[in-house]
């Protein structure tokens, strides 16, 4: 055998890596004098720290959803779910404010002084008078599909993957928080592509005929998957310890792939909505074209930040291989 495999030297390491390399003792049957070398891998190092890349995640995905919700109230003009033009149909009102008028007669013909107007009246002739009343002006709508998608599926997703380094607590507590942020943002995808669906529904377009469709059910069901998965084997633990450790890696595998994905469908998204608006009268240079591929670059951005923030080691991680809980 080589001199070098019988130092007594407790650890060598290679110049050109900066993978320490342990020397232990063997205790089968080579003899006490033959040693076993075994490799430990250390937490990955990018020259960053965990803090300002975690706070960029934040900022970004802030800034993305109120980008997003620009361009639909100020270039898509603001629509509902239950309004009659089916081309408007990607958002939901959560809210409205509007300008209205009504002749003298039709309020004096609900029984009211139109000289003695209060805004307690208004608010109880507008509940009663519904669809009556002749509005006019702007009503302001939040988004639907676009935002729903971004903002309750990627965006919260983004930070559930985050809650073990970023929340202060018990590794349960750190579970629950990760597991209900999951849910919620698989609930609001559901809630998008219930969107979508409606507008070609009344748009008489049909239905899962582009790739921005078929990645975005294969990744909902892949983020489905994985949450059941991760709910059995993590939360619950109804499986065995060594199943668990064989399970985890391939859930933050998975995890990881399934938010790539997600950001990928965003994109060719937001790539299809711009295409078809410029074979009308769009131009190619227009400025709502421009502000497309920039809040599209920007997602872009976002999940490459996201995935950093997940491989950087927190500060109070140690190095080498955690127990599961």
């Amino acid at each position: 055998m080589p001199r070098a495999l019988h130092s007594r030297s407790p650890a060598v390491s290679d110049p050109h890596s900066d993978l320490p390399t342990v020397v232990r003792r063997s205790s089968s049957g080579l003899g006490p004098s033959a040693p076993v070398l075994q490799v430990r891998r250390p937490m990955a190092s990018y020259g960053v720290s965990f803090a300002p890349v975690a706070t960029a995640v934040h900022v970004l995905g802030v800034l993305v959803l109120a980008l997003i919700l620009y361009w639909v109230i100020a270039f898509r003009g603001g629509v509902t779910l239950w309004g009659s033009a089916p081309a408007l149909i990607f958002n939901v009102r959560i809210f409205s404010l509007h300008h209205f008028s009504c002749s003298p007669g039709w309020i004096r013909n609900q029984g009211l002084d139109a000289s003695g107007l209060d805004a307690l009246t208004v608010v109880g002739f507008l509940s009663k008078a519904g669809s009556e009343l002749q509005m006019e002006g702007f009503v302001m709508d939040l988004v639907a599909h676009p935002v729903i998608m971004f903002g309750g599926f990627i965006f919260v997703s983004s930070e559930a993957i985050l809650v073990y380094k970023t929340l202060s607590g018990t590794k349960r507590s750190k579970k629950l928080v990760h597991m209900s942020l999951q849910a919620i943002a698989f609930l609001l995808a559901l809630v998008g592509i219930w969107a979508a669906l409606k507008f070609h529904l009344d748009s008489n377009i049909d239905n899962f005929y582009s790739l921005h469709s078929w990645l975005g059910i294969f990744t909902v069901v892949l983020f489905f998957i994985q949450w059941i998965a991760g709910f059995f084997s993590f939360w619950t633990q109804s499986v065995a310890g060594s199943t668990r450790a064989a399970v985890l890696p391939w859930h933050v595998f998975f995890g990881i792939g399934a938010y790539v994905l997600a950001v990928a469908t965003a994109v060719l998204g937001f790539l299809e909505k711009i295409t078809f608006l410029q074979s009308g009268s769009l131009g190619h240079y227009a400025s709502e074209a421009m502000f497309v591929n920039t809040v599209a670059l920007l997602v872009v951005v976002f999940g490459f930040v996201t995935v950093l923030a997940i491989l950087i080691p927190a500060p109070k991680e140690e190095d080498g291989y955690q127990a599961i809980e």
